[in-house]
This record gives C-alpha cells, structure tokens and sequence, in this order.
C-alpha cells in the first residue's frame, strides 16, 4: 500500500511516511521493538515472496530507488522509501546501526546457502544504511558492526575463484560480490564528485585492502573474455541465450567492482592495476558504443525503404524499435553507466597529481594519456549516434513517432545520458577538434550537426544533453556549419548575380532547416505555452545560436548580411522581442497569463536579476552564462536567458530592435522598455560605440570622427573637393532604441537640396545599420564618394549603397536603363504584388 495507493492530488507515499516517522520520534527511550521496527521487519519479510524475489533479475542497480518502477517489487520498494525517509532525510543514524542489525547480521545472511535469497535484496538495503553509516561527522567513530561484516563479506568474496572463469549463473557468488560493491557507495554523478564522496567516508584500511585484493583477484582472471568482450555483446543472436546473459552480469558486477574499488582504493594502485582497469574500461565502451549503433543501424538498413509502402513500413522500423529499446535497456544499460562514471573519475584523478602528487597518480598518468583520446572518442560516438539515431527516424517513414520512441528511451536512462553530457561538456577544444575529424567516417557520411540539432530540439529534451549539443554547436570546430549548410567560404554574393524573383529570403540565407523550422515557430504557439515549455526553451536556444554566430562574423560580412537580410524580411526579431518581454516582468504588482501577480520586493529583485544578465550579455558578447544556468528549467534561468538574448539583440541587431521598439503601440510597454535599456544596457553600449569612434581611423583627411561622450555626441567633418560639413550626431541616452538626432552645424558649398539629401542618406544609414556607428558612418560617405564619381542612386532607396548590405544599384530595366538594388526591387515586387519596373512600369 505505501507505494501503491495513490490519488488524485495524493499518496500514501506522501501522507502514510510522515506519519510513520512521526511515531518514531515520539517513541520511547527504552523501547526495544516501535511500530517502525515492526514496519520494516513486515516489509522486508514480503520482499522474501518467490514473486518479488523474480522481478530483482539478480542485479543491483545503480540509482536503484529512483529508477526502479513502482509495480516491480512494491514491498522492497516501500521498505527503500521508508529507510530513505528515516535514515537520510531525518538523519537518524542511530536507526540506520539498527536496521543492520535487522536485516543483515542477525539474519546471518551470505553464511548459509539456505539464506541465499535474502542476500538477494540486501544490497538494495545496504545502498540506503551504508552511506549514512560511513559518512564522517563530529565525534563520530567507526561503525565497528559494519566494519566487521563488510570485512567477512570481503573475505568471504576472496576464498571463490574469479566470477568470470565461470560461463553460467553462479547465484552464491554472484550476490556476494553484489553484497560487497553495496558496502562501497558509488557516487552516481561521477567525476571528482564520486571522488570527494568517497575521502569523506568512514572506511578502515583493512576494508581498502581486502578491497583491492578482491579486485586484482576478479581482474586478473578474466583471461580472455574480456579481449573479445565487445564482440559478444554486440552480437544479435546467440546460440545460448543463458550463457550470454550470465557473461553480462559478471561484468556488470565486475565494472561496478572495479569503480567502486578505484574510487576508494586509487593511492594504492600500482602500474598493474591501472593498465587493467583502463583495459577493461574501454572494451566495456566499446560494447556500449556498438549497443549505442544498433538503433541507428535500423533505418540504415530499413528506415529509408518507405516510399513503397510506407505503413508497411512504418510498422517495421517501430516494432524493431521497440524490441532493440527493450533488450538494450534490459541488458546493457548498467554496465555503459558503470564504464562512463569510472571513465568520469579517472580523468578526474588525472588533475590531482598537481593537487596531491603520488607514485600511483604518476602510474596513472603514464598509461591514461594513450587510453584517453580512444576512450572519449566512443563516449563522443554514444551521444552522436543516438541524435542521428533520431534524425533519422524523423526521415524515415515512420516519422515523428519513431523519434519520439528513441527519445523516450533516453529518459528511462537518464542517469547514464547526464554522466555522458557531462564529460562531453568538460572536454577540451583540442579534443573536440581532434574528435570531428573522425566524424563524418564515424556518422557514415551523414552530417554530424544534424546529431547535435536532433538531441537540442528533441521531443523528450534532457537538460544535460541540450546543453552538450548547444555546447558544440557554438564552438569549434561545429560553430560554421551550425548556421548554415553551405560552408562560409562557399556563399555566393548575390550581388552579382540575377534577381530570381521567386527566390525566398530564406534560401538566400542558406539557413539549415533544423534551425528554421524553430525560428519561425508561430508567435502564438510560443504565447500559448507556459514560461517553462520546451517550446520557449527551444525557441531560445535557437536564437542564441544565430546570434552568436552573427557576432562571431560580423554583420557586415556577406554571411551576416544574408542572416540579417533574412531576419528582418521574415519579421523574426519582432518575434523574439515580444517573448522576451514575456519573461521580463517590467511593472511592479502586475499579473498576466503567465506570470503570477508579486509583492513589490520580489519584482525588483527579479527586474534586477534579468537586468543583470542583460548587462552581462552586453559586456560580454555572449549568453553563454546564461545558457550554463538554464538548466534545471526553471523560470527564473528562462528569463535570465531571454534578457541575455534582449542584450545580445541590442549589441547585434541594434536597427532590428529599433524597428520593433518605434513600432509598439502600449506606450506604457514602450516606457517600461526605454526605462530598463536606459539602465541596463545603453551605458555600455554607449560606451563601446565611443570607444570605437576613439580608435576609428581614416586613409585621408576627407572624413574626420570625433567624439564627445561627456556631451554624447559624435562629431562629423566632410569635405570632398569644394564641397564640404560638419555634423553632430546626438546619442540618445536610450540607445539604441530610439535614432539619433543629427545637426548641421556648418556647410560649405553645398545646397540645400544636396544638404537634404545627405542628411537623409546620414539618417538612414544610421538607422538601419546594424554594426557600429562609426562603421555606419564610413560607409555613409562612401555613399557620398560614389556620388562625385557619377553613380546613379537607386530610384526606390534613393541611396547608392543599399543601407542594409551595403550593395550597389545593378539591375538596370531594359527600357528606361534605371538601375535598381536587387533587396529593393524584391521588396518592390513584394508589396506592389507585380513585376514591372517602379517607373516605366515595364514588365521587368
């Protein structure tokens, strides 16, 4: 009942466990046997059934409470929780010494075979009594029970001969062993967590040694097996099913044996022991990288063989699916967790010889160089083989609910996929360099950002892997072809070539279609959805990438000027602006359909906390902090990284924003806005756009750019032969939502007519230029110069340099000889809805 009895808005779980605890502590001094006692005695006495006993399947797994289902052995369920709640919850270490007196010493369990089911379930028991039993604490001294058991235990396991020199089930042995990694709590995140969890435990020497003596015994014995390990395991039939299944558990136990034994164990390695832990660390990623391929190697060999017949199909691809999940998740997870977190922690073992040098680290290091690069590189295959796994299941007939199987899948083992994340993240760029050149061999000439763009937009999205991918796919060496499909030294400039009116703004930008697809996700999908969808998630990490690829290559690169030109005719960035503002609660009390209404204190710490990651952006250049943060989802880390985008945005595509501020009509929104820029973001960006003008230089004496950032003003002087002005451009204090003001303080040789004009031609450029102001004022005057050289300015802009990509006027009409910008005309032929020339009104 207590972990199967639920209800709506309840459960026993929930209601029963209090109360259990609450007559623990009310129970008295002197009382042998409480209701708790009797409690956990029922329980353990229920986990004995021949029923419950079955479904244990003689493994003790890692994470073994939050992972195992509430169906499959309810009572040892129940008696895990309720110890859980007792001995780690509440700290009642005094109940945790008791309970192994319990159910483990005087149950006399491991010394008569007749007792051997009941050593079943005892390192379920142990995985909850011994960390609270071993953990140091003031005053605190060594469990001498548990000493003396774990060390008959160990003695017990060392009189056998080696587990893996048997072919069949061995029961006794095998529960022994299981016993004994029990007693040894590996931490499941791995790393340098596992290891610091480990030197904060009580264990005595006696225990490492006959630990270690264990382990050289089962490591040592494997012979041959291990040599040809990964290659039985990836096999797809075996004659003897039974003897298959018995080889995987002993090196499930063996792996868990050999983590748990470096973990606690590793300053008394010698050259010997590293060389087969390492050893036998890679055959087991290796197996697990060939399990890893499997479900890829589906639509390789069926999943593109749908255009036939496509349900027949579909069918096919889901119910291999489904059997290859099932007996991978059954048989091969545990070990692939094991072999990750030991690969985690001896790459962390590496850093500590400068921390805490020893002869061993020293062994360690000699051998774990080589070892490395091999042992990563399957790690780096895992991940990537289960995002094309799933990108090709999107193509392959079955589609979308093939993806979402895989998907899925990855949630039943999500422990395993964090360790993964993890020491992908914590990788070096040499590595991930070294690591792409073998990819596309690897990916079987398939695109491996398709790999990275599958796990960040999956259906069933995992924190830890939606990081890794956004990790990779803004560094190099993924970041050029994470935008775009063509690579950037490929790009045509279509400036010289022929206006295809039919052409798209998207296909002129060469946006790979994983990224469209979510930046043009309909604005009232994303509005609809709660602040804390993936959705919104998705949509946010989309844009991060194209955003730091444009300040990566800048804006006026021909990449950036296509990105740009697509962005702003698809009306992208208005989009993006009002989710952001979603996030942003910029008034004080109010309430909406998303955000709940908030007391004055809590609004101006959230105003100031998205404030700061604005301002953060700005400076830096980057949302990466905000991105490191995001995760686990929460809306706080979303709308710290939507004021990271805000920020960006306005470093990046300053007119973008501009368009979408000039155009909103709540004024009381727009005030709010201009209030949170003017604080947050526009001193720094204020300050970069002058630093700029400080260091801007000039070929001849034409063009000279001053500034005065005490007054905020830009100072203009232009001559160009008998012609010349001074201009001052005022800076707003709001900048850059609002366009800065422009006056004319001198002219010389010019007419009003021509001083109009290039006030205009000054003003728009300005406008609409997305990089520096000194930049938008250089290519302003380039305009001017082309002007005295006799070029004809474009009829429809009248400018001769596009304001935007900077292009010149080059398709001519054949019948009145004007020639017009090609973004221009397309934007004619647009709104106007036909294609003839803006002043002949020839068909063009």
């Amino acid at each position: 009942m207590l972990c199967t009895w639920h209800w709506p808005g309840g459960s026993a779980v929930g209601t029963l466990l209090p109360f259990l605890v609450s007559c623990m502590d009310g129970m008295e001094k002197g009382c042998e046997v409480s209701i708790i006692d009797n409690v956990v005695i029922t329980l353990h006495n229920m986990t004995m059934s021949k029923e419950e006993v079955v479904k244990f399947h003689n493994k003790y797994l890692l994470g073994t409470i939050d992972s195992m289902d509430f169906n499959e052995g309810p009572a040892l369920h129940a008696l895990l929780v309720l110890l859980r709640t007792i001995c780690l919850e509440h700290r009642k270490v005094e109940y945790a010494e008791k309970c192994l007196e319990m159910l483990a010493i005087d149950q006399r369990i491991l010394e008569e075979p007749s007792l051997s089911e009941r050593s079943k379930v005892l390192p379920f028991i142990l995985s909850i009594l011994v960390p609270v039993l071993r953990k140091k604490r003031e005053g605190m001294q060594q469990c001498f029970p548990l000493e003396a058991a774990v060390c008959k235990w160990l003695e017990i396991a060392n009189s056998a001969g080696p587990l893996n020199a048997y072919s069949e089930l061995v029961p006794d042995m095998e529960h022994i062993l299981q016993v004994v990694v029990s007693c040894f709590p590996l931490h499941t995140a791995g790393g340098s967590a596992a290891i610091i969890a480990a030197s904060s435990s009580i264990v005595s020497q006696r225990e490492k040694a006959l630990l270690l003596r264990l382990m050289q015994k089962e490591v040592s014995g494997v012979g041959s097996f291990v040599a040809n390990a990964s290659k039985s395991y990836a096999m797809a039939h075996d004659n003897c099913p039974k003897i298959n299944d018995a080889k995987l558990l002993h090196e499930e136990i063996l792996a868990k044996l050999v983590a748990s034994s470096v973990v606690y164990c590793w300053k008394d390695f010698t050259n010997q022991e590293w060389v087969l832990v390492l050893s036998h660390m890679r055959k087991w990623l290796e197996a697990a990288l060939l399990e890893a391929e499997k479900v890829r190697e589906i639509f390789k060999d069926a999943g593109m063989q749908g255009a036939d017949k496509p349900t027949d199909s579909a069918l096919t691809i889901l119910n291999r699916i489904n059997e290859e999940m099932q007996r991978s998740h059954s048989k091969q997870t545990d070990l692939s967790w094991t072999a990750v977190i030991l690969f985690s922690i001896v790459h962390s073992l590496e850093g500590y010889n400068s921390v805490e040098p020893s002869t061993s680290l020293e062994h360690l290091i000699s051998n774990w160089r080589e070892a490395k690069h091999r042992a990563l590189s399957y790690i780096v295959r895992i991940f990537f083989a289960s995002g094309m796994a799933e990108s090709l299941a999107l193509d392959s007939a079955a589609g979308e609910v093939a993806a979402n199987l895989i998907a899925n899948s990855r949630k039943s083992d999500l422990g395993f996929w964090e360790n993964v994340s993890e020491i992908i993240l914590s990788s070096s760029k040499e590595e991930r360099i070294e690591i792409a050149r073998h990819l596309n061999m690897w990916t079987v000439g398939k695109d491996p950002v398709r790999s990275l763009y599958a796990m960040l937009f999956s259906s069933e999205p995992i924190g830890g892997l939606q990081h890794t991918a956004y990790s990779l796919l803004t560094s190099v060496p993924f970041q050029n072809s994470a935008i775009s499909a063509v690579a950037r030294g490929d790009i045509v400039d279509t400036s010289t070539e022929e206006l295809n009116t039919e052409q798209s703004p998207l296909n002129a930008a060469y946006l790979r279609d994983e990224l469209s697809v979510v930046l043009e996700t309909c604005t009232s999908t994303i509005s609809e959805s709660s602040l804390t969808s993936p959705i919104r998630v998705k949509y946010f990490l989309a844009w991060a990438i194209v955003l730091s690829h444009l300040r990566l290559v800048s804006v006026l690169s021909p990449v950036g000027e296509k990105l740009v030109q697509y962005i702003q005719d698809s009306s992208l960035s208005s989009n993006l602006l009002e989710s952001i503002f979603e996030h942003i609660p910029l008034k004080s009390g109010s309430a909406s359909s998303h955000r709940k209404k908030t007391s004055a204190s809590v609004w101006h710490a959230e105003v100031q906390k998205a404030g700061d990651a604005a301002k953060r952006a700005c400076t830096l250049g980057s949302v990466s902090s905000m991105v490191d943060g995001l995760w686990p989802i929460e809306e706080g880390s979303i709308s710290c990284l939507a004021a990271g985008l805000y920020g960006l945005l306005l470093q990046v595509l300053p007119a973008c924003v501009r368009v979408w501020f000039t155009g909103l009509r709540d004024r009381s929104l727009a005030g709010s806005i201009e209030s949170f820029t003017s604080k947050f973001c526009s001193p720094h960006l204020l300050a970069e756009e002058f630093s700029q003008v400080h260091n801007t230089t000039t070929t001849d004496d034409t063009l000279i750019i001053k500034a005065n950032q005490s007054l905020g003003e830009v100072v203009v002087l232009y001559k160009k032969e008998e012609a010349g002005m001074d201009m001052v451009v005022k800076m707003p204090k709001c900048y850059p939502l609002r366009a800065v003001d422009i006056d004319c303080t001198r002219r010389l040789g010019i007419s009003e007519t021509r001083l109009r004009k290039w006030m205009l031609s000054m003003a728009a450029f300005l406008r609409n230029q997305n990089g520096a102001v000194a930049e938008a004022i250089q290519i302003w005057r380039q305009n001017v110069d082309r002007e005295f050289e006799g070029v004809e300015e474009c009829p429809i802009c009248y400018s001769i340099l596009h304001t935007v990509n900077h292009s010149l006027p080059r398709l001519a009409c054949k019948t009145c000889k004007h020639k017009f910008h090609s973004a221009c005309l397309y934007k004619w032929f647009s709104t106007s809805h036909k294609s003839t020339c803006p002043l002949c009104q020839t068909p063009f």
